[in-house]
């Protein structure tokens, strides 16, 4: 009985341990049972049942380490941005936690990051490699291909770069100041070729003006201003060449005053007073043509700024040929002014850079009443609405006449512009707003025509662009 009594005792204490889950203690309570009945198959069945628990339970906390352990391991290397190393970490829990969401998270965070880091390298390599190009060009004044490398390191960025598009800027300041530099050279060496030309025909008072207008052009020149004392020496040892010329110029003067032309009657009468400079008459009148001129001037810079506003709105909304005609007309109010053919010239070289096709680049004469057709592939229709067209062309014919430019496809004309061809024979730049036409845009043209009307004209270069 009493052996009875101590195995239900230790029974009853065992399960009550088992229910509440105190393994160890149930284990031992049955062992206590089986002592007292040796042959109970209910408590060994309990040891065993506890032993397989506790199995189980060893075996699921060393999962829980080892995961929670590469876990650890894996989020130190990821905050360490060792992004190789965290994902092994993450992939070893992964291996002990199939299916677990954190981890797999994180390998996808992962993959994410090193693909950036890959394109990001592919990025700066490109960029830094467009940038040495542009640099190494830049240093030997090969603007306009070094501008492409910077262009193409801000297309690398999209955008986002401060130094190649500071560069762009700098190289756009000094092309627009050699192309402003050219200018100056070309207008002073075609007075010194007309001053030359005046002084070994005997023409004093034209060679005269001539060499004013160089110096004035370049006023550091000291060949205008010698060959000025020249001629005045040699008018001096001429005295009546000399007050021929003094008259003549007087002439021009008065008649350029009485039309109210003061620009010019102030340069004849500084003519006429580099000839004789003891003459009371010409330097008074220069004084008076003076005060008016500056009168005038500033009713002029009226309209010359009205004009330059305009031109200036055209150009914010890339209407080129719209700026360019009000960047003509201020210049031809205020010659001296320099804005307007730096800002001519800037609008050239965006229609140079963003060329599409050369229609032509082969200088021919057509002429006068004669149509010549150039063909070329049909453009894409994203582009139509911005297209110019930028002729190249010199006037041979001596006074001025018109230019039609058509267009059309096939056998069919499609449209077309008139343009005013105004006289000489420097090379001219013509810009047309094509992409306006309607006809242009929604038909696939693919040939365009120059005829001249009224004179022959040599056409240097036909380009379709667009707008930047």
């Amino acid at each position: 009985m009493e052996l009875q009594a101590a195995y239900d005792a230790a029974i009853a204490s065992a399960d009550g341990f088992l229910a509440n889950k105190q393994y160890e203690e149930a284990k031992t309570a049955y062992t206590v049972a089986i002592a007292s009945k040796p042959e109970d198959v209910y408590a060994t069945a309990k040891v065993a049942e506890i032993e397989s628990i506790v199995a189980e339970l060893n075996r699921i906390q060393g999962i829980e380490e080892s995961y929670n352990s590469a876990i650890a391991e894996a989020d130190k290397a990821f905050a360490a941005k060792e992004y190789t190393l965290a994902r092994e970490g993450y992939a070893d829990a992964l291996g002990v936690k199939p299916g677990e969401t954190y981890p797999t998270q994180k390998i996808s965070e992962i993959d994410s990051l090193i693909e950036e880091e890959a394109r990001q390298h592919v990025i700066e390599f490109a960029y830094n490699k467009a940038i040495t190009s542009a640099d190494s060009l830049f240093v030997l004044k090969e603007y306009d291909a070094s501008k492409g490398f910077y262009d193409q390191a801000l297309r690398v960025k999209n955008g986002d770069a401060t130094y190649p598009q500071q560069k762009i800027n700098e190289i756009d300041s000094l092309l627009a100041e050699m192309a402003r530099q050219k200018a100056i050279d070309e207008s002073y060496a075609l007075a010194i070729t007309n001053a030359d030309g005046n002084l070994e025909r005997g023409e004093f008072l034209e060679a005269l003006q001539s060499y004013e207008e160089a110096s004035g052009i370049k006023p550091a020149e000291a060949y205008p201003k010698d060959k000025i004392a020249e001629i005045n020496s040699q008018l001096s040892n001429l005295k009546e060449e000399r007050q021929k010329a003094y008259d003549a110029a007087i002439v021009q003067a008065d008649n350029y005053y009485n039309l109210g032309n003061y620009r010019s009657a102030k340069s004849s009468y500084q003519t006429a007073v580099n000839i004789k400079s003891d003459e009371q008459y010409a330097r008074d009148r220069l004084d008076e043509v003076t005060l008016l001129y500056q009168t005038e001037l500033e009713v002029l810079k009226v309209d010359y700024r009205k004009y330059i506003a305009d031109a200036d709105n055209y150009f914010k909304d890339k209407i080129y040929d719209g700026a360019i005609e009000n960047y003509r007309l201020a210049s031809g109010i205020l010659p001296d002014e320099d804005y307007p053919g730096k800002m001519i010239s800037r609008i050239t070289q965006i229609i140079n850079d963003n060329a599409i096709t050369d229609v032509n680049k082969l200088a021919q004469i057509i002429p006068n009443n004669t149509e010549r057709k150039f063909s070329f592939a049909e453009l894409p229709v994203g582009v139509r609405k911005t297209n110019y067209i930028l002729i190249k062309a010199r006037n041979v014919s001596g006074h001025d006449f018109k230019m039609l430019v058509n267009f059309g496809q096939g056998n069919s004309k499609n449209g077309g512009v008139v343009l005013q061809v105004p006289e000489g024979e420097a090379i001219k730049d013509y810009i047309i707003r094509i992409g306006a036409l309607y006809r242009w845009f929604s038909e696939d043209n693919d040939w365009l025509s120059i005829y001249p009307e009224g004179g022959d004209i040599e056409v240097a270069l036909i380009r379709i662009s667009k707008s930047d």
